[in-house]
């Protein structure tokens, strides 16, 4: 099979397997790779993924020579010397070449969108994080405000329904429980109100 100039001039990058060693390979794979094509040919592609990759790839590229069902994409990682990690989508397909069948594997450096899900995610579980924390504070808040408001309420049903009978000590007593408990109401809400940045 000729190479052609569409082969050379698009984005993805293309290698083809043939008798499980690497025939062919296009320029932008070269790039992508950051190795000659002689060298991706002499090394085989396998060899330059990231070694916890390596396994699950050729058992995939294996699968698929022999004609067994295999996921549509395979993402794995790249790692070069002095570089960042990056991440190609493999895709692959079937092929004449040369006479005989080849297995065309396609590749896309998909860097920026796996890290913008990885940021995406971590966004979110920052979000879950603060709408917990969130929660457990009303949660807390609830029952310290419970606290003074029940020593309120049964102050004033006392009050209310004993104030004619009690004597006027025990009177001042229900009356002054009554002004802490507001007393610390109000600063439990002037603390949960506050913000942090002053």
């Amino acid at each position: 099979m000729e190479t052609s100039a569409l082969t050379e001039h698009i984005d993805e990058g293309l290698v083809v397997l043939q008798d499980q060693r690497v025939v062919f390979v296009n320029c932008r794979a070269s790039e992508i790779l950051a190795a000659t094509k002689a060298e991706i040919i002499a090394t085989g592609l396998v060899n330059r993924i990231h070694r916890d990759d390596q396994a699950a790839l050729a058992e995939h590229l294996q699968r698929r020579l022999l004609g067994l069902d295999v996921a549509r994409h395979h993402l794995v990682r790249l790692e070069l010397a002095r570089q960042p990690m990056k991440w190609l989508e493999l895709g692959d397909n079937l092929v004449p070449w040369n006479g005989g069948q080849g297995l065309l594997v396609f590749f896309l450096d998909v860097t920026q969108r796996h890290n913008s899900k990885s940021e995406a995610r971590a966004a979110l579980d920052r979000q879950q994080e603060i709408h917990d924390l969130q929660s457990r504070i009303v949660a807390m808040a609830g029952h310290e405000f419970r606290t003074p408001l029940a020593a309120i309420l049964s102050s004033q049903e006392l009050l209310q329904y004993f104030g004619d009978r009690l004597p006027p000590d025990q009177k001042a007593e229900l009356l002054g429980l009554i002004g802490a408990a507001v007393t610390r109401l109000t600063r439990l809400l002037e603390n949960t109100l506050r913000r942090p940045d002053r």
